[in-house]
């Protein structure tokens, strides 16, 4: 929910307005009507605004606005604005208006607070809960029960002809997802396909139901910025569009930031700022997102996960209502996407990613295993086999060629064929001309005479 400053003001009631004939009692005047208020708060030095179904963090700047609304007409006009920042000092350092939004956030994780009641995750439905579990946000949806597919035949068509069927579940679940407080997944979502493919379309639906500044919008390639980061705080969802081709040169703070662990991150000439982020991120594009090579892993890999829009939808059949049709639809959307995290829990996060997407995710981790599957197509260990480094070395180079793969290094190389297997031993082997030269023994090349060479000359 985007506040503006009248907005702000509206709040106030109009019997709380206080007049200030001595322009010097402002600031105990404003105190006092403030904490009798009980609309702002703060969570550490954030200001804080209490709407009717949950608190909003706000800007210093509209913080106060909010105090110097307080004033009747005439205060305004002769009470000076370093009074009102009095008042917010004053504010901001007392105890009783201290809230942990934080806490709250972990207190409330089960639960999804939309515009109409509070959803909970196990009970699959609309639940009682206690009037001082605290919410940092609302989704604008109505919750429809036993809502099903059927129900909503313009999604149902766009699902068929953007993601298919088999993604169907992986959609739900990520959308159910993006609106909830569940953190345990440690994966984000990829969205990767052609162009007018459908992919803006769910995301502006997604986008629409998180009002204001539930949803933050930094790159791929500058995520683990300190001035990134510190627009995560707050935030439900990181939606990043058209990815591009930079690399992320910080692998470690991407997969710190999906698995949700303390980070710090700070605005120009702002005081740095320690906190959880507890948002999901999503990126979208019609290219994949891209790591530096040296940054690429295991533990990188396996924080991502697909949705592959790969049917192109022809410009003639393309839907210029479409949005304002899955708007029609969505409290049905995201009923079933809410109705599909309890399967996600007991699935242990596993978003169910379609065929398309299971096999791209195995060719990325193949680009990063280049030894170890050319180990694995083209040799074999055996005790008799004996091959010299250069030969094996060059097979390699010809293996990833013929791959359309990068290389990597013969130091490297060796490093990784002996982390391979304990069965794998150094030693010393004879070349073409039967000289002794250095290689590996417990290994030979698929369809490759083993090459004999005296035991005893092993290092």
């Amino acid at each position: 929910m985007n506040i503006n400053i009248k907005n702000i003001v509206a709040r106030i009631p109009e019997s709380a307005r206080i007049s200030a004939d001595d322009p010097d009692s402002a600031p105990e005047l404003l105190t006092d009507a403030i904490i009798r208020g009980q609309l702002l708060f703060f969570d550490g030095p954030t200001p804080v605004l209490k709407i009717p179904r949950h608190y909003q963090r706000i800007s210093k700047d509209e913080a106060l606005a909010f105090i110097f609304g307080y004033l009747d007409e005439q205060s305004q006009i002769i009470v000076p604005n370093r009074h009102v920042e009095e008042a917010f000092k004053r504010l901001r350092h007392m105890a009783r208006l201290q809230i942990d939004l934080e806490a709250e956030f972990w207190r409330a994780q089960m639960y999804v607070n939309l515009s109409t009641g509070i959803y909970g995750i196990i009970e699959q439905d609309l639940v009682p809960l206690n009037s001082d579990v605290k919410f940092d946000y609302v989704v604008d949806i109505i919750y429809r029960p036993h809502s099903k597919l059927e129900d909503a035949p313009n999604f149902k068509n766009y699902v068929e002809t953007s993601v298919g069927m088999d993604q169907y579940l992986c959609l739900m679940r990520t959308l159910g997802y993006a609106l909830s407080s569940l953190t345990k997944a440690r994966k984000c979502c990829v969205m990767l396909g052609r162009p007018k493919s459908g992919k803006s379309s769910i995301l502006d639906l997604l986008e629409s139901v998180l009002k204001g500044d539930l949803v933050s919008h930094e790159s791929f390639d500058r995520m683990g910025t300190e001035r990134a980061k510190v627009k995560y705080i707050g935030r439900r969802v990181n939606i990043s569009r058209e990815t591009n081709t930079k690399p992320n040169k910080n692998a470690d703070s991407f997969k710190s930031l999906i698995s949700n662990e303390r980070t710090t991150g700070e605005e120009k000439y702002e005081v740095q700022k320690s906190f959880i982020p507890t948002l999901f991120f999503v990126f979208a594009g019609n290219v994949d997102i891209e790591f530096a090579k040296e940054c690429m892993d295991d533990a990188v890999i396996d924080r991502l996960y697909y949705i592959i829009y790969d049917k192109e939808i022809p410009a003639e059949k393309i839907d210029l209502d479409l949005d304002k049709k899955l708007w029609d639809e969505r409290n049905v959307i995201f009923s079933i996407a809410l109705d599909s995290l309890k399967g996600l829990i007991e699935d242990h996060y596993d978003f169910k990613a379609g065929p398309a997407a299971v096999e791209h995710l195995k060719h990325k981790r193949y680009l990063i295993h280049t030894v170890e599957s050319f180990l694995t197509e083209r040799c074999i260990i055996t005790e008799s086999g004996k091959i010299s480094s250069t030969a094996l070395y060059e097979a390699y180079v010809a293996f990833c060629r013929a791959n359309a793969l990068t290389p990597e290094s013969d130091k490297s190389f060796y490093g990784k064929v002996m982390a391979f297997s304990p069965s794998i031993r150094r030693g010393r082997v004879p070349d073409i001309n039967g000289n002794p030269v250095r290689g590996f023994h417990g290994l030979a090349l698929v369809g490759s005479e083993h090459q004999a060479a005296d035991d005893d000359s092993e290092e």
